[in-house]
């Protein structure tokens, strides 16, 4: 009986000393949990939207900004944190065009609809929404909305 309450006691005391505990980075995921992906050298990348795909890969939506221009872009991660090569150009997608990244969806097909701001000129901002395929790749023509500048009733 001292032998048995030992080991359940020894099982306890090191599944709390060497098990995770709830918040704790998960050290298999990215580098000791952490994954740092820098698409664009010298641009302010801000993620504002981030998915879960049906096949556990992760989906990351971000803002980037440069000293010229304001895009977006997408990254595809492995379950893991790596990137996932297989999507867009080794795992990123930045559209040649400018627009702000606001949000995206996952359609049911597995297609990308993002949505933001797209510029016409510098002081002109319109609604801006662009489809991709599953793996990345501009399914249709961007298309952007200029909104009255009157309230209509």
């Amino acid at each position: 009986m001292k032998k048995l309450l030992l080991l359940f006691t020894a099982g306890i005391i090191s599944v709390h000393c060497f098990g995770q505990e709830p918040g704790d980075l998960d050290e298999t995921f990215g580098n000791d949990g952490i994954v740092i992906t820098d698409l664009v050298n010298d641009a302010q990348q801000i993620a504002f939207s981030i998915k879960q795909l049906q096949n556990q890969k992760i989906l990351v939506g971000a803002s980037v900004q440069t000293s010229t221009a304001n895009n977006f872009a997408l990254a595809r991660y492995e379950e893991n944190g790596s990137l996932d090569t297989s999507f867009g150009t080794n795992g990123a997608v930045l559209p040649s065009f400018e627009m702000a990244l606001s949000d995206m969806i996952i359609l049911p097909n597995g297609s990308i609809l993002a949505c933001g701001f797209y510029w016409d000129s510098i002081t002109d901002q319109d609604f801006g929404l662009v489809k991709f395929n599953s793996e990345g790749i501009l399914a249709v023509s961007y298309t952007h909305l200029t909104l009255p500048t009157k309230r209509i009733v």
